[in-house]
């Protein structure tokens, strides 16, 4: 939970849930929590992905959250807004990874065959 001395830095952001202040911050540790909830049988691309990824990161980052499962999809339920928050950020982070990218780096082309 997000406190002064604990406050999101750059690259992070807060989402606040029941009146709880939640940071959002990139770290393997979501991909981690996600891969354990899940049991490796969900996938990202479905809506239960998203919100389960979007649970995964609050659950990563804030290491006294007592939120379930059931609340956080409540909360949702009561506040969509959360999941353009959420969104908003991961767009933000995706954005800063193509500064990583090969800008000289070409795609793939896929082999045609002529029948």
């Amino acid at each position: 939970m997000a406190t002064d001395n604990n406050m999101p830095k750059p690259g992070e952001s807060v989402v606040s849930i029941n009146g709880v202040d939640y940071i959002l911050r990139r770290s393997i540790k979501n991909q981690i929590y996600f891969e354990a909830m899940s049991k490796g049988s969900v996938e990202i691309t479905t809506t239960f992905g998203v919100v389960l990824m979007f649970f995964a990161t609050i659950m990563a980052n804030n290491r006294d959250c007592q939120l379930t499962l059931e609340e956080f999809m409540d909360a949702i339920d009561q506040d969509p807004d959360l999941m353009v928050v959420w969104s908003e950020w991961l767009q933000k982070g995706l954005e800063q990874d193509k500064v990583f990218e090969d800008p000289k780096a070409k795609p793939e082309k896929k082999s045609r065959r002529k029948a």
